[in-house]
């Protein structure tokens, strides 16, 4: 890494001091010891961690230790503007909405969620409101729209520090990350965090191909891509890896730092273990993260521009509506989102499973759907 200080430990406090700064100034700051750090503030809030996934009801979408993980470096961090890209049922979102309150509510931190899906409002937020009271929702502001024709830049003048979650997939939100986004927070101090990615140093996922073939695509539901010691389901894992390339900046992973604090440091590791569970703390993170802080040099970043919007033809009845290339793709991205959830890919393989045990047209197929008929609303 290319800092002027090391990581140090304060002598009275016992404060691991979460930070080093790169030769321009940038004040870094690191999960592992943002978690130390914020131990008494997870400690304080575990039961309501645990009882807003469990409300949710996602937990393989984004785990106990990665909510921790996660809150803790963005607490750390302190950003006045948060941005999640990318929302479905709302982990992260939740997530996010209890760090603006540990960081002095809406008045000190406001977090902007971004995403096609229904799911936050239809399903999340009637069950987490009999956990919490209404006024926990101000810090946050959920909004059903685009990623790719929504106006950020209106929305981070006034941001002096932001954080970023970029959980929407699909080549063409990543060329709106990388082209649209990071050029307006270049200069203001930032962090940006990805879900989705594993570092092969530390996993270990199956190596054989199997019968799957090659990652092809957005729309690809188990095929997965092995790119250096990133390990992906998703787009954007090459998107990041081609621009992190170019500019010369370390992609770093929850997990090295993790792993790198903690696995010799047995005192500290138990510490945390007793404090908060082997649920909420783990060094396995599966996400990674980067500043632009620590570019080599001058950056350059890919062209985006915005799509054009839908052409509504009016004679006809209904009215048909022309989807731009664009459109269609963030619909694939919300799609691919579903196909790439743990309960799909459980499902899939299931039904591989039945393929081969009771194969179409067998007598064990028609007992298994004879079985489940009525579960289908059959007669």
């Amino acid at each position: 890494m290319n800092t002027s200080q090391s990581q140090m430990r304060g002598t009275e406090t016992g404060t691991i001091v979460a930070s080093a700064r790169t030769t321009h100034g940038a004040l870094i700051v690191y999960p592992a010891e943002a978690f130390w750090n914020q131990r008494e503030s997870l400690a304080a809030s575990q039961e309501r961690i645990r009882a807003l996934s469990a409300a949710i009801g996602r937990p393989g979408d984004f785990s106990l230790a990665q909510w921790a993980q996660i809150a803790a470096f963005t607490q750390e961090f302190r950003p006045d503007f948060i941005l999640e890209l990318g929302r479905g049922t709302g982990n992260s979102t939740a997530c996010f909405t209890e760090v603006a309150h540990h960081l002095g509510g809406a008045e000190q931190c406001k977090v902007l969620s971004l995403c096609l899906s229904e799911s936050w409002r239809n399903e999340s937020v009637p069950k987490i409101s009999k956990i919490v009271p209404p006024e926990w929702f101000v810090p946050l502001e959920t909004l059903e729209r685009d990623i790719l024709r929504f106006d950020i830049a209106s929305r981070l003048g006034s941001a002096q520090r932001v954080a970023v979650l970029w959980d929407a997939h699909g080549f063409e939100v990543a060329e709106w990350v990388l082209g649209e986004l990071l050029p307006k927070i270049a200069f203001k101090p930032h962090i940006v965090m990805m879900h989705d990615l594993s570092d092969l140093r530390y996993c270990s996922p199956e190596r054989k191909y199997g019968s799957e073939g090659l990652w092809k695509g957005t729309s690809a539901g188990d095929q997965s891509m092995w790119l250096g010691d990133v390990y992906s389901r998703v787009a954007q894992s090459i998107s990041i890896i081609d621009f992190k390339t170019r500019n010369k900046i370390p992609l770093h992973s929850g997990d090295e730092s993790f792993f790198g604090k903690y696995e010799s440091d047995l005192e500290k590791k138990n510490a945390l273990e007793r404090m908060l569970g082997k649920d909420l703390f783990q060094l396995n993170s599966h996400w990674f993260w980067f500043t632009l802080a620590e570019a080599g040099g001058e950056l350059t970043y890919p062209k985006f521009e915005i799509p054009p919007r839908p052409v509504v033809l009016q004679n006809s009845e209904p009215a048909i509506v022309i989807e731009s290339s664009r459109t269609i793709a963030a619909l694939r991205n919300e799609l691919h989102a579903i196909q790439s959830s743990t309960g799909w890919r459980l499902l899939s393989k299931l039904h591989r499973l039945r393929d081969t045990i009771a194969p179409a047209g067998s007598l064990r197929r028609k007992v298994y759907d004879s079985i489940l008929k009525p579960f289908r609303g059959g007669a």
